[in-house]
């Protein structure tokens, strides 16, 4: 190939080149000009509107409203039946498809606030937490004090909870209060995030005002006795957990609870009677079967304590506080080798402090000794 052959072709090459790229650019000159074009379009629009004082939004279901020079028309379109099926879908918990429904109306209708809410829960329910955040949060942002999205404040305040953020569950809970202050499952679940910080005082105040709203509510009851028991009110949580079965008559964990406070005040048979209730109630309940055989322990009638601690171990394989309580059983019985083997279960199970284990590990080389 000689020299002016391939000068020849080096420079049809470049043409070429020089071509293809004044195309692309006229093409990508061309592109921004369409969307320019669009832009002026929509903002002709736009102008139009507010020049003949035109302004569209959306309530909560879908109802369209349009204001034009201080009259106010409501259309009904298609957005009403939207709405029924984001609904339906929450009801079903078909999440997947819900989060396809509300993105495709949120493409048509981008000022519409309600498939965002929808989306933010389905993207809840699918684990996808953050996405979610930003759905009630552009849901906080845009609503303006609409108490139809007041939800978005509770859902946020239920994700920060279950992330361990617990001021920010509060924030976002009182907030939510601020337009319905009457709920009282909000009441009730901003208690419990004043009690998970350790704010007894603020967290009873919540209770009370859950029960002011429903009365018949047996959880915000239950949790007043919690609270009273840890702050030595004894007869104050002995009568709230009373009040507690009053209004859930199958409550385990109240029986059991009550069962406990009778025990520490020295009254054995009423501890056995709450503890049977429990158990009645709830067969697995791991710890009245093991408060049980503590009782029955204490009223000297060792086999039936076994028999509970065996339960108990039954119920839940790893329960450490059975084993040891098996072990000191089966050692009242001079059953060494048994205890032995529960106290090692004990070992291998037990998550507390290193005290415990110490205790354990002398027992099982002084009944080894025995043997």
């Amino acid at each position: 190939m000689n020299l002016s052959f391939l000068y020849k072709l080096l420079f049809i090459i470049g043409s070429l080149f020089i071509i293809l790229s004044a195309i692309l650019s006229w093409i990508e000159h061309s592109r921004r000009d369409r969307e320019k074009n669009e832009m002026i379009k929509k903002l002709q629009v736009e102008t139009s509107k507010a020049s003949r004082w035109i302004s569209i939004s959306y309530d909560f279901k879908g109802t369209k409203r349009e204001t034009k020079a201080g009259h106010i028309n409501l259309i009904q379109g298609k957005e009403i039946a939207v709405f029924k099926t984001m609904s339906k879908l929450q009801n079903e918990k078909n999440y997947i498809e819900l989060v396809t429904v509300c993105e495709n109306q949120i493409k048509e209708t981008p000022e519409w606030l309600t498939p965002y809410l929808f989306l933010g829960v389905a993207y809840d329910n699918l684990d996808k937490k953050d996405k979610a955040i930003q759905m009630y949060e552009y849901v906080k942002e845009n609503s303006f004090g609409d108490s139809e999205y007041a939800d978005a404040y509770y859902f946020l305040g239920q994700i920060y909870a279950i992330k361990g953020d617990f001021s920010k569950a509060i924030g976002e809970l009182k907030s939510y209060l601020k337009y319905k202050p009457e709920n009282a499952i909000v009441r009730y679940n901003l208690g419990l995030a004043y009690d998970k910080i350790g704010l007894i005082d603020e967290a009873i105040e919540e209770y009370k005002l859950a029960l002011k709203y429903k009365v018949d509510f047996a959880w915000a009851y239950y949790n007043l006795g919690l609270d009273y028991a840890n702050m030595g009110l004894i007869n104050e949580s002995i009568e709230q957990y009373k009040l507690a079965i009053k209004y859930k008559p199958d409550f385990s964990d109240a029986y059991d609870n009550l069962g406990h406070i009778y025990y520490k005040m020295g009254k054995t048979n009423e501890a056995i009677e709450e503890y049977k209730l429990a158990i009645k109630y709830e067969p697995g309940h791991v710890n009245a079967h093991n408060n049980l055989g503590a009782a029955y322990a204490n009223k000297g009638l060792n086999d039936e304590a076994i028999e509970e601690y065996k339960l108990a171990i039954k119920y839940q394989d790893d329960f450490a506080k059975a084993y040891y309580n098996l072990g000191y059983a089966y050692g009242r019985k001079g059953m060494n080798k048994e205890a032995i083997q529960a106290f090692e279960n004990f070992k291998k199970y037990w998550k507390g402090d290193t005290i415990k284990i110490e205790e354990v590990e002398k027992l099982i080389k002084s009944l080894k000794k025995e043997d």
